[in-house]
């Protein structure tokens, strides 16, 4: 497989979020013996943003080469429910993150502390 590939070009796509992702789960990792009420949201939307950049790369090489084999009048619906797809899934990932921001503080006895 060449550089040139269409596999190598989309994952340049992502490649900005791969670095970022490996650190934060480094740091969730460094965390958990303090067990932050976050930490398992936080790692659950860092989780589906790694699998959506190397999933979405592959589905668009599919896809396009799928459409090559069909047709482009018969095909051309794919790339829509694969954006949805897609985007649904990118916001699912920004709401568990945001509900790792969210959570509330735990107390001493390990209770969810109240709300500030």
């Amino acid at each position: 497989m060449s550089v040139d590939s269409p596999l190598f070009q989309y994952f340049a796509q992502f490649s900005p979020q791969i670095p970022v992702l490996l650190v934060s789960v480094a740091g969730m990792i460094a965390l958990r013996m303090r067990r932050p009420p976050g930490a398992p949201w936080a790692m659950l939307g860092f989780g589906l943003t790694g699998f959506l950049s190397l999933a979405s790369p592959v589905a668009q090489v599919l896809a396009i080469s799928w459409m090559r084999s069909e047709g482009v009048s018969r095909s051309a619906w794919i790339f829509t429910a694969l954006g949805l797809v897609t985007s649904a899934l990118h916001a699912a990932a920004l709401g568990l993150l945001l509900t790792a921001l969210l959570a509330p503080p735990r107390n001493a006895v390990g209770e969810p502390g109240p709300m500030r």
